[in-house]
Order: C-alpha cells, then sequence, then structure tokens
C-alpha cells in the first residue's frame, strides 16, 4: 500500500538581525512547484520548493538559517508520528551572481536534518542548543555554518520512511528561522471567534494558540481579573497548543483580558490576547398581560416582555404558571394545601414568542379555573442558563 505524502508550504520569515520568532508573510516563488512523489514504506522519496524573501538592510549576510520541518499523519491521534519514522536531509541550490536573471555562480550546499535533542548548532557567530524537539519535527542545518539566507534559494528534500510506518497520508510543513534568538516568541490565539459569545461561572473554556519559537521553554495563559485566573496548559497537538480551563465559581462579571504566553530559552517572553466575556446576568421580565388586579373571564391572554442584553433569551425557556391564593399562602405545585385542601395550581406553561410583536404571549384557558384571586409567575433564562423570576 502506498503513502502518500503531501506537502503543506507553511514559510516563516524571520526579520531582523538574527532573529527567531517574527512573523513576517512572503509570496512564494512557486505555489505550484512543491511535490512529492507517493511512495511504499521504506523508500526514498523527493520534493523540492523554492522561497523569496524581502531582502532589506539589517539581515545580517552571514547570518545562518535553520529549516524546520513538520511531519503529521492525516491521523494524528491514531497513528501519530514517532521519531526514527523518518530520514531528512538535502540541500539548497544558490545563485551567488546573476545577470539579466541567469544565474552565472550557482553553489550546492548540503545540510543535515536532526530530530534528536539535545541539537547544538554551530556557526561562526556562534551557537544555540535545541533543547525539545517533538515527534515528527526535524531541524535542517549545514555543519559547516554555511547554510545562509539568499533570495529564492531552491530547497531540495531527500525523504525515507520506515518499513513499518502506518499507511496513510502524511502532511509536511517548512518553515525557516536565523540562528541567535533576540526577539520573543511570536504566539497567536488561533481561536478567538469562540470568545465572541459570553461565558458564565464552570463553564470550560479552550484556547489555542500558534506558537513559533525554536527555543521555547515556557507557555501559560491568564485571565486578568481581581484576582488573576491561571488557564492551565493541556497539550499540543499538530502543532496546534491547547489550553484549558473550567471558570472558577466567584469569577465576577464584566470583560476580561485572556492572554497565552510563551517564554523562549532566552527568557524573552511573547503573548497574544483576546477578551473574555462574562454574563452572569439574568434575562429581565416585564408582564404586559394579565394586568395587576384585573378580572378575567374565560381566557386570560398572557403578554411577556423578556429580553437579555447580552448572552440572549433561551426562547424555549419562557414560562408562566397561574396559582390559587388560598388565605393569602399560595398553591403549591402538588395542588394540596394545608394539608388537606386541593386547590388549583397550572405547573409551568411554555410561553412562546411572537416574533412580529417581539412578545412571548400565549392564552391560558380558565374554563375549569374556579373563580377566586389567583397569583402569576414567569420564568426565563438566557442562553447561558441565568434564570430570571417575575
Amino acid at each position: 500500500m502506498k503513502n502518500k505524502l503531501t506537502i503543506i508550504f507553511a514559510v516563516i520569515f524571520l526579520i531582523g538581525i538574527m532573529t527567531t520568532g517574527v512573523l513576517a508573510d512572503r509570496i512564494l516563488s512557486n505555489t505550484d512547484g512543491i511535490y512529492i512523489q507517493d511512495f511504499v514504506a521504506g523508500n526514498t522519496a523527493t520534493a523540492n520548493f523554492s522561497f523569496d524573501y524581502f531582502d532589506i538592510p539589517d539581515n545580517e549576510d552571514n547570518s545562518p538559517l535553520i529549516i524546520k520541518l513538520d511531519i503529521t499523519s492525516d491521523d494524528q491521534i491514531n497513528y501519530p508520528v514517532w521519531k526514527n519514522d523518518f530520514e531528512i536531509n538535502g540541500y539548497i541550490d544558490k545563485c551567488l551572481y546573476t545577470i539579466l536573471g541567469f544565474c552565472v555562480s550557482p553553489s550546492t550546499v548540503y545540510f543535515n536534518c536532526s530530530e534528536i535533542a539535545p541539537l547544538t548548532i554551530i556557526h561562526s557567530i556562534g551557537l544555540e542548543t535545541i533543547n525539545n524537539i517533538p515527534d515528527g519535527t526535524f531541524y535542517c542545518y549545514n555543519e559547516e555554518g554555511d547554510l545562509d539566507l539568499n533570495e529564492h534559494d531552491d530547497v531540495f528534500l531527500t525523504i525515507k520512511s520506515h518499513p513499518a510506518l502506518w499507511p496513510g497520508e502524511y502532511n509536511l510543513t517548512a518553515r525557516f528561522y536565523y540562528l541567535n534568538d533576540t526577539y520573543p516568541p511570536v504566539v497567536i490565539i488561533t481561536n478567538k471567534y469562540a470568545f465572541d459569545k459570553y461565558y458564565r461561572e464552570l463553564d470550560n473554556i479552550e484556547v489555542h494558540a500558534e506558537i513559533n519559537e525554536v527555543n521555547l521553554e515556557d507557555y501559560w495563559g491568564t485571565i486578568f481579573a481581581d484576582e488573576n485566573i491561571t488557564v492551565p496548559y493541556s497539550h499540543e497537538f499538530a502543532g496546534t497548543y491547547y489550553f484549558t480551563k473550567i471558570l472558577p465559581i466567584d469569577i465576577p462579571e464584566g470583560d476580561f483580558e485572556l492572554s497565552i504566553f510563551a517564554k523562549d530559552s532566552s527568557g524573552l517572553v511573547g503573548n497574544d490576547s483576546t477578551t473574555l466575556k462574562i454574563d452572569r446576568t439574568a434575562p429581565e421580565i416585564i408582564l404586559i398581560n394579565p394586568v395587576n388586579a384585573s378580572i378575567y373571564d374565560e381566557t386570560i391572554p398572557v403578554k411577556l416582555n423578556v429580553t437579555d442584553a447580552k448572552s440572549g433569551v433561551d426562547n424555549s425557556s419562557v414560562f408562566y404558571r397561574i396559582s390559587e391564593i388560598v388565605n393569602q399562602t399560595f398553591c403549591p405545585s402538588t395542588g394540596v394545601i394545608f394539608g388537606n385542601y386541593n386547590c388549583y395550581n397550572s405547573g409551568w406553561i411554555p410561553a412562546q414568542l411572537n416574533i412580529t410583536s417581539g412578545y412571548y404571549e400565549d392564552e391560558f384557558n380558565a374554563t375549569n379555573v374556579t373563580s377566586g384571586s389567583y397569583y402569576f409567575e414567569a420564568e426565563a433564562e438566557d442562553i447561558l442558563g441565568n434564570k430570571g423570576v417575575l
């Protein structure tokens, strides 16, 4: 059975002298040229692509380049990529000089790709140690230190899979980094849409974040409230870091800054933030009908104005009930009062939203209800379950 390895090219270029962690989007020079052949497990495949970057003055000519490769399977939960599933090596075709768009001084620089940590990369400007390399991740570099970033470099990979590799589709992403770290990690919260809504106490929140950093050391989440709340790290999957928290029962209502932080081995910290909105206010219920102290015959019109400015009213949660008043006491839901006296309690009856009027309405049939005084109650919940009563 063949394994199809699909390359998804994700390129990160870092702007500044010897930096890691600063994102800058670039346009690929040949978006159709990223291809890897089908191959049987245990065989060798090849892939190639090229990249451009903006040649800015503060890109140091001799700054070494690290290529980071990540391989994931389409079923990473059940069949994750482990160490030794792949071997990767390659080279870069460079053009030191061009005349009229033609390369007159080509150069080929070979590099090795390692998935074993700690990995120390040595260069004339210094060295860098990568202490944590997750399964499925490779760092590619040139041992002689001459893998420099140049305009429109062509990258060629040789990829060999283990004979026992699980058959399926695998995805390869490529990213590029300078060696030394003078900028903080780049953190991007990728599910900010999940915080367009409101939450309440005891809700479980989950934050997804991409963290781009070669020498990542620590990461955490914080809700900035009167007493800051930690959002613990849960797990990492396919390059996304997950942070989860059951909100404390005493979290106040309001809008709070929710931030994910990452720290590198140099002690530099980067973060991204979103807004966590907490709603603990129940819907407001205003009684339009029946009118207090009014007399009704066989039909009692019911009309309620129910509003909730934050989460919104749960339209299925609006109910009312009518209970008989006996000796200034409301008839309970059992329909029995004072031990043996039968009294009337309608039980909770739903009121439907009239889209035209905007009110929650019903018509209560009082044909079989005896004359007397009755108590009217209503209740409603917002989408979060905050309950209001009338």
